[in-house]
């Protein structure tokens, strides 16, 4: 399993927002189902942003209660690694996601719609992952946002996994942290760092 790391260099949330909506569009036309996992205040904002893009929308509903799971929400402990975060990947990459391996409205959060795995949106928002996740098919896509120091959930649900890192010292604390956990998971990792964006 493959983890872009994606260091930008702003801690704006619609810094953040631009990035997460430009990963989407690459990774829906490579016809992945997208999980994005943050905080309340950065979901709201993201899922406006992806229903008002100038050039198109893309759609978005916040995952159903049924489908989370309070126990699955990862402590978000201080780091104290000074462990610099490392890959031989090439840096200011602008490659689309992209991977030669198998890909093995308004709703408010917490809505009780049900949502049939089966037809799955094309982009869901957490604020956490249940331990149990309800989607098995592949070509599952997480983009994860939030600092947390542990791994975000049962990664091998995932074909590919998206870290995000906005420019803010715990942030990039519990990222390291983060990667060091992947790495001990066999995953294959790169990072890209991003400009400011426009």
């Amino acid at each position: 399993m493959q983890v872009d790391f994606y260091i930008l260099s702003e801690a704006r949330i619609e810094s953040l927002s631009r990035v997460g909506a430009q990963v989407i569009s690459k990774a829906l036309a490579l016809e992945f189902h997208i999980h994005v996992l943050g905080e309340r205040d950065f979901l709201h904002h993201f899922h406006e942003q992806l229903w008002a893009l100038p050039d198109r929308f893309l759609p978005s509903e916040y995952a159903p209660s049924e489908y989370t799971d309070p126990a699955s929400i990862n402590a978000q402990a201080p780091i104290n690694s000074q462990a610099p975060i490392n890959s031989q990947a090439p840096i200011n990459s602008q490659a689309p996601i992209n991977s030669q391996a198998p890909i093995n409205s308004q709703a408010p959060i917490n809505s009780q719609a049900p949502i049939n795995p089966k037809v799955q949106p094309a982009v869901l928002l957490w604020q956490s992952l249940p331990h149990a996740f309800p989607f098995t098919t592949p070509s599952q896509l997480l983009i994860n946002t939030k600092a947390l120091s542990t791994l975000p959930g049962p990664i091998r649900s995932f074909s590919r996994i998206v870290e995000m890192i906005s420019d803010d010292p715990l942030a990039k604390e519990a990222a390291r942290l983060r990667y060091r956990l992947y790495q001990q998971q066999k995953c294959i990792l790169q990072t890209h760092t991003l400009g400011p964006t426009k």
